[in-house]
């Protein structure tokens, strides 16, 4: 269902504290070079990542127009990570097609292509991508999505990366089981850990997109899916 894909929508329900924090990282010009977005799967980890990327990317675009730093006191600047939906950069990212985020997994590809396992040589691409000049002088952002789906090189590689970050850069980590990832990655991330929806988060969100759905029926879905909306999809898909 299309109004569920995270890089094209921006409905984030149950963690807004969360998203609060980053906001305010960025007011305060304190972005991290990397974070890992850790919890169950389907609760909203992918949203945040493009909404954080959108808003990075979308600040430095109007920065670079205006001669301006990044986050600079001249701007006011929203209290979310929200951006104008007909914006460039809200289109580019839906599309894909932004020369300034990189995203390692299949999110824009179709299921029959989805591939599980990340390689060193998707790491690999990815240090190419930040030794790159980045467009209009902007930041770069790297989405890996799940990391859960590294192997071993891939990790060693990806922690070589961490270990000496590029300038203006950010790599978010998206993971469901991060008990499963390197002590020594985790030791390099900020770690953003995403809680339980409860259950009137999670009839929110699925009254949003199936607004004629009935009352017993998202009970029962929220019974099935444990609360977590993209898994609930799944099923009615299914």
């Amino acid at each position: 269902m299309e109004i569920m894909q995270p890089f094209k929508h921006q409905n984030l329900i149950g963690h807004e504290k969360l998203e609060e924090n980053f906001v305010n990282l960025c007011h305060t010009n304190k972005i991290p070079h990397a974070i890992i977005l850790s919890g169950e799967k389907g609760i909203g980890k992918s949203t945040l990542a493009y909404k954080i990327s959108r808003f990075i990317l979308d600040i430095s675009s109007r920065n670079y127009e205006n001669n301006q730093d990044i986050f600079t006191k001249d701007i006011e600047y929203p209290n979310n990570l929200n951006i104008e939906k007909d914006s460039q950069i809200f289109k580019e990212v839906s599309m894909g097609i932004n020369q300034n985020l990189f995203v390692v997994g299949s999110i824009y590809q179709n299921e029959e292509d989805n591939k599980n396992e990340i390689t060193v040589d998707d790491v690999r691409n990815l240090k190419v991508f930040f030794e790159r000049k980045s467009m209009n002088n902007s930041w770069r952002i790297a989405i890996i999505d799940s990391a859960d789906n590294l192997n071993n090189n891939a990790s060693n590689a990806l922690l070589k990366l961490l270990e000496e970050p590029p300038m203006h850069c950010l790599i978010i980590l998206v993971s469901h089981i991060p008990g499963g990832l390197l002590k020594t990655i985790k030791s390099r991330c900020i770690i953003y850990k995403f809680n339980s929806l409860k259950f009137e988060e999670f009839k929110n969100i699925v009254n949003q997109i199936k607004p004629k759905i009935k009352k017993n029926e998202i009970e029962f879905l929220g019974y099935l899916s444990s609360n977590r909306p993209g898994y609930c999809l799944q099923i009615l898909d299914l």
